[in-house]
């Protein structure tokens, strides 16, 4: 079986090529190529996961219909926009059932100083379910949806349409890897930077205090950087989530997983993004210059009577919005 993510092409060479990418099960033999109007494609597989790229060739349109290994797919083109299209320090995520989280979220890196945010809207997946309560989430009809959430940052947040599920038996992170692939590849020509993150991880520079611009701190640190990360969480086990984690996860927990910030000009044209935690040439960095929180609220992270508090993130936004 073959995924077909055409819901996320782009465009390559002056609006000669379409490039789409595709995920398999088992190895197909061949992979074939038709439509309407003339054309010729290039297979690229990613040798460490079951990942390949089409690049098609021909006298191409926004409609032109195609038979992969005779799947018949129409290909769009979310970033054929004049949005986002010059920016300079940008975020890539990939979002499922968090529209009672991600207003507060966006709001704090974009005061960070970040240029812009790509958001992969995972809504429409089905299968796999998010690892929080459903019953102490605040996502009742008058909650703002995730597409009405994105309109108030126009300019600055480029909603992508993402309804994939990973195959049966494979892990979510199968589909994430795909979106931070095509982010990477369709903006490491329009920025300079390109940071891989999730929407329950916050960014923090101590080694600027709460006078932070991450634009500034890149052009000190003038590399590709993986980021270390605690986990933040609560006291409580039944907190309502109401786009208010950084006022509920103020308990310092262990350490967990890297995240990265890539430069632009390190990432190879065509390059698939293996993981958003390693990169062979990001730099470790140490936590008292740059670190990120996961905030994981709940029954997700238990609290124990010797946590450390920790407000670091209540005061960069207190003193963020005073300004």
């Amino acid at each position: 079986m073959i995924h077909i993510f055409s819901k996320v092409a782009y465009w390559g060479i002056k609006y000669k090529e379409a490039i789409v990418y595709c995920q398999y099960d088992r190895k197909p033999g061949q992979i074939t190529v038709t439509s309407t109007v003339s054309i010729e494609f290039e297979t690229i597989f990613c040798a460490e996961l079951p990942n390949f790229c089409l690049k098609i060739r021909g006298d191409l349109a926004t409609d032109t219909v195609y038979l992969i290994n005779g799947i018949q797919t129409y290909l769009e083109f979310p970033f054929d926009t004049d949005a986002l299209t010059n920016t300079s320090t940008v975020i890539s995520t990939m979002c499922k059932d968090y529209a009672h989280r991600l207003d507060e979220w966006i709001r704090y890196h974009l005061k960070l100083g970040f240029t812009a945010i790509i958001i992969f809207n995972n809504d429409g997946n089905k299968s796999n379910p998010i690892n929080e309560s459903w019953t102490l989430r605040s996502d009742k009809p008058s909650v703002e949806t995730i597409e009405q959430i994105a309109q108030k940052y126009c300019g600055k947040v480029l909603l992508v349409d993402f309804p994939y599920s990973p195959f049966p038996n494979e892990l979510y992170d199968t589909i994430q890897w795909i979106s931070l692939t095509v982010a990477a590849n369709v903006f490491r020509t329009r920025c300079r930077h390109i940071c891989l993150t999730d929407a329950d991880e916050f960014i923090y520079i101590p080694s600027q205090g709460i006078d932070i611009s991450i634009e500034v701190f890149l052009a000190k640190y003038p590399m590709s950087m993986a980021i270390q990360s605690n986990i933040l969480t609560n006291r409580g086990n039944m907190d309502v989530i109401n786009n208010n984690v950084i006022k509920l996860a103020t308990y310092l927990g262990e350490n967990k997983y890297q995240k990265l910030i890539m430069r632009a000009e390190d990432l190879e044209q065509d390059e698939f993004i293996l993981s958003p935690h390693k990169h062979p040439k990001a730099v470790l960095m140490p936590k008292e210059i740059i670190i990120h929180y996961h905030c994981w609220l709940n029954t997700r992270y238990d609290y124990k009577r010797a946590m450390q508090k920790v407000l670091v993130l209540q005061q960069f936004m207190e003193s963020a919005f005073q300004k």
